[in-house]
């Protein structure tokens, strides 16, 4: 999806998995002639949405990595047989290999969730979008997940600038997970951008497990038992705890 998502004043309970899943899908290289471009979208949610349109702007990456290899604008698209799809492009298509990752640039919503609250589910809320995030004002029982997936799922793209502020976290199961799926290299190690957490309140002692973001910011969060907190990063960038930074 593309836009701006809105979703306010709600209690939404009950859900089934996945409580929230907000994402594109990623579809992979075939091979290329001219500036034609033939790409399989065999994620295994594809078959449900329209991942691509007309004047949209699309990145190729190198395999399931971060590092991009190519930038064009579709100018048609014809389905073909099963899951690929041929792009007719703005240029002729660049090099590139056979199993290449290709991201709608175009498809990231722009997401505000206020005073909401999520509860009474054994599930997740998922975010996957370059579209500024913000979820202010809100309750929740449900983990906070930042995924992304470029090996069987598909499911894209990146979160680059997401701000939690004034969100209470109810129960042990109640934290944020940053857990993409994909290739890190020296070039491009990370995967999500900006994770910013403030003036929120967490039942569990450790609220964020993440890695491989760019930068994460923790401030003025509490405990709600007063103990201590501490994050679980590994291969993170910048991590700042109340000003002070700990990577």
């Amino acid at each position: 999806c593309s836009g701006n998502l809105v979703l306010k004043n709600s209690i939404i309970e009950g859900t089934i998995d996945d409580a929230l899943n907000i994402h594109g899908n990623f579809c992979v290289f075939k091979r290329a002639e001219g500036n034609k471009l033939y790409a399989d979208c065999k994620g295994a949610a594809c078959k449900d949405y329209t991942l691509f349109g007309t004047g949209d702007k699309i990145r190729v990456y190198r395999g399931s990595t971060m590092e991009e290899s190519g930038e064009y604008m579709i100018e048609s698209i014809r389905k073909l047989c099963g899951t690929e799809l041929e792009f007719t492009l703005d240029k002729t298509v660049g090099v590139h290999a056979e199993g290449d990752v290709i991201e709608n640039f175009s498809a990231q919503p722009k997401i505000l969730i206020d005073n909401c609250v999520f509860g009474k589910s054994n599930t997740h809320l998922r975010f996957q979008s370059r579209g500024e995030i913000t979820v202010r004002n809100c309750v929740t029982e449900l983990p906070f997940m930042l995924t992304g997936d470029m090996n069987y799922w598909y499911e894209s793209s990146p979160v680059e600038n997401m701000t939690l502020e004034n969100v209470k976290f109810v129960g042990v199961r109640a934290d944020i997970l940053c857990n993409p799926e994909f290739m890190p290299t020296e070039k491009e190690p990370y995967y999500h951008g900006r994770l910013s957490v403030r003036n929120c309140s967490f039942d569990t002692e450790t609220p964020i497990t993440a890695h491989h973001i760019r930068f994460i910011e923790f401030k003025n969060n509490e405990n709600t038992s007063g103990k201590e907190m501490k994050l679980s990063l590994a291969e993170c960038g910048e991590a700042y705890v109340d000003g002070d930074n700990i990577l």
